[in-house]
């Protein structure tokens, strides 16, 4: 199984100005380049723990079998735009849409109308399925309050853990010391993580 980013999301989940607020960092801008990388990891760190994706973006999906219901590693799913199946030769073809279809939007499944094509190799192959797929929320306001707090308790969290020294005038931001922010985190996330049975 292999997933990568084909388009990223343009947007963060938070504005460095809202992400400033949170941590009451004020009209303060020397860390301005360090908050926004703590942003962008928050956000990379809650969707990899949860397989939610916050923010719309485009992923190709691999797998080396042929399974009966594939589960897309992320959710909300918004759209299934291809799915091509390996040849003997090494190409791909893709495969008509009415040979196969997404069975759960938020959940993310696909599956073949009756049986994916039979390919018969000759040879170990790897990457059978390639699937495109868009999934994420459309935009910041339809990220669950929860998941967007989680993400800023993350966020928070990786900025205060840069130094085990408190800001200037000895205090944590909001008034909360680094592993409270792990506990917030944890309490925000826990309804969203994807649970495989």
């Amino acid at each position: 199984m292999n997933i990568k980013v084909v388009t990223a999301p343009t947007l963060s989940f938070v504005s460095l100005a809202d992400a400033k607020t949170f941590l009451r960092m004020g009209d303060i801008t020397v860390d301005d380049t360090l908050i926004q990388d703590c942003i962008d990891d928050a956000q990379d760190y809650v969707e990899h723990d949860t397989g939610r994706t916050l923010l719309s973006t485009q992923y190709t999906y691999s797998i080396d079998t042929m399974e009966i219901i594939i589960e897309l590693p992320r959710y909300p799913v918004q759209d299934v735009t291809k799915v091509e199946q390996l040849q003997n030769d090494g190409t791909y073809v893709v495969l008509n849409e009415a040979q196969w279809w997404l069975s759960d939007v938020e959940g993310g499944y696909v599956t073949p109308q009756l049986y994916w094509p039979v390919v018969s190799y000759t040879h170990i192959v790897n990457d059978v399925l390639r699937l495109t797929f868009d999934a994420g929320h459309t935009s910041i306001s339809d990220i669950p309050g929860a998941l967007r707090r989680a993400a800023l308790y993350k966020m928070a969290d990786f900025y205060t853990q840069r130094t085990s020294i408190p800001t200037i005038d000895g205090r944590y931001p909001r008034g909360m010391k680094p592993q409270d922010y792990d506990l917030a985190y944890s309490d925000a996330v826990q309804s969203f993580r994807r649970i495989n049975v």
